[in-house]
């Protein structure tokens, strides 16, 4: 139960500061969506966090141990 109340602190911890990282990039964002679930073709995903804007979405797994592969 730890683990996955950690993660939910770090998801919203990470999508507090996204829309400013995102705008820095010049990215615009309109809104974000936290822990989107679904189901594609029988494979089960979860996206942790996701923002969107009119042409764009940016998808980020978001991480409480980073491996060097782990970052792309």
């Amino acid at each position: 139960m730890f683990t996955s109340q950690w993660g939910k602190l770090v998801e919203s911890l990470v999508d507090g500061d996204l829309v400013r990282l995102l705008n820095e990039k010049d990215i615009p964002v309109e809104r974000t969506v936290q822990r989107s679930k679904g189901n594609r073709a029988g494979n089960s995903f979860e996206f942790d966090l996701i923002a969107i804007n009119h042409k764009e979405i940016v998808i980020v797994e978001v991480k409480t141990t980073l491996r060097p592969d782990d970052v792309y």
